[in-house]
């Protein structure tokens, strides 16, 4: 597409219509609709443990849902979540997608592990962004790590 003309529904606009002022492609689409404007999502640690019991605070993993860009509009992320810990049985479960809201830049995720009496040794809460309506700034996933309080069977720690 050319400075002098813009492509609209099919229909080609006259150059007449166009401020002077407008950079070249400033009124086009990505090709693939991929950016223009769209919020750039990372996810990072803000607490690399979570410790049984878990009811305190303290105890609490936690992941960071952050974006840039614009902050106008609430933002859904969808995420997945893997790991070695058990969701329900070692900690609260968490969904698969969250809302940053308006007017905000990041938000927590909280990993709360629920307190047992099995030993089970060190287990993880993995999570990873999936495609939304914004870019990634990482595919990369992050890992929360489930410390167990249990001793092995016959004692010990």
């Amino acid at each position: 597409m050319s400075r002098s003309a813009i492509l609209l529904s099919g229909a080609v606009l006259a150059s007449a219509f166009l401020p002077a002022f407008l950079p070249m492609g400033a009124l086009s689409a990505d090709s693939d609709g991929v950016g223009d404007g769209q919020p750039t999502v990372t996810l990072s640690l803000r607490k690399a443990t979570a410790q049984e019991p878990g009811t305190e605070l303290r105890h609490r993993g936690a992941f960071r849902i952050s974006r840039t860009g614009s902050t106008d509009f609430p933002l859904t992320v969808r995420v997945l979540v893997t790991g070695s810990a058990v969701p329900g049985q070692d900690y609260a479960a968490l969904v698969p997608s969250y809302q940053i809201p308006q007017g905000a830049e990041s938000l927590t995720v909280e990993v709360q592990v629920i307190d047992d009496t099995v030993h089970e040794g060190n287990e993880s809460v993995r999570m990873e962004l999936l495609p939304g309506d914004y870019q990634m700034g990482s595919t990369d996933g992050v890992v929360v790590t489930v410390q167990d309080d249990d001793p092995p069977v016959g004692g010990g720690h």
